[in-house]
């Protein structure tokens, strides 16, 4: 016997469209996946836009539509936006670490602060190795004297320690170059620090991460050109952060004009490798 649609129960309805849904949005997201592999960020970015429509709480949605649109120069607000709005409904600790790294790259220093405060965090939240790691480097960050550098050195060693240093290092030169820091030691020996902490660093892909915030001063006595940065992105298609495009240093600014935005005076180098706008249908990788 062959029950027709209308004499379905109402039940069996519900869970027949449920897992629908449910199989459809697995598909979306091993498809997403595949696409960031392949560094295929526009493909990528309509299927979690896909994921959305089937469910609009989806953390694997909304987490990848946020990280690639906050990667797009013109964009990066209205990613910001969205995992800000995620992580108040999920506050968990992998959305909070993409947005304390956002925020640090974007120099939006009391944000960062604000989440790693006791107010957001548990007690054994707060007093995690990476969470302190993240405050003490916002510390040397805000203040790169050698008080706050001392405080980082002496943290145990880490990758996350050391992509931390590098950053404070950075900020460091930065003060340096407009005189308000005396520096101490030569320009060869700050190089030379530089690169100890660089190979210091065990993970690969960090350590490509970690070339991107190299200096110029450190680029020009060393083989960590742009070469090498362009030779990282090849490597690793899916790191959004190595694949991110010049953010907008927006420290306390409540309004960005668009020279600004599309400025091409910031510190970093720019990434070629612009994100085009996707198609209404882009084909599934081949892997698929």
């Amino acid at each position: 016997m062959i029950l027709r649609p209308e004499k379905l129960p109402v039940t069996a309805i519900i869970l027949t469209l449920l897992l629908f849904s449910c199989s459809r949005t697995a598909l979306l997201e091993r498809e997403a996946s595949e696409f960031l592999k392949a560094g295929q960020y526009e493909g990528a970015l309509d299927r979690y836009q896909r994921i959305i429509d089937i469910n609009p709480d989806s953390i694997e949605g909304r987490r990848g539509l946020g990280m690639i649109l906050s990667s797009r120069r013109i964009s990066v607000f209205s990613g910001l936006e969205i995992l800000e709005k995620l992580l108040a409904d999920h506050p968990v600790a992998e959305t909070r670490n993409d947005l304390v790294e956002l925020y640090i790259d974007m120099e939006l220093y009391s944000k960062a602060d604000m989440l790693l405060s006791p107010e957001k965090l548990s007690l054994e939240e707060f007093f995690d190795f990476d969470n302190t790691i993240f405050r003490q480097g916002l510390a040397c960050l805000k203040n790169p004297g050698d008080a706050a550098l001392n405080t980082l050195l002496k943290a145990k060693d880490s990758d996350q320690k050391n992509i931390m240093l590098i950053r404070c290092l950075r900020a460091r030169e930065f003060s340096i170059k407009l005189q308000k820091i005396k520096p101490a030691k030569s320009d060869q020996e700050r190089a030379a620090f530089f690169l100890d902490v660089l190979h210091s660093i065990k993970s690969d892909e960090k350590k490509c991460e970690a070339v991107t915030m190299l200096p110029d001063s450190v680029n020009d006595i060393s083989l960590l050109n742009q070469t090498a940065k362009e030779e990282c992105r090849k490597k690793y298609l899916s790191n959004l952060f190595l694949h991110r495009q010049r953010p907008v240093i927006a420290e306390d600014v409540r309004f960005i004009q668009p020279e600004v935005i599309f400025s091409d005076e910031t510190r970093t180098a720019p990434y070629e490798g612009s994100l085009p706008a996707f198609p209404e249908e882009t084909p599934a990788p081949a892997s698929l």
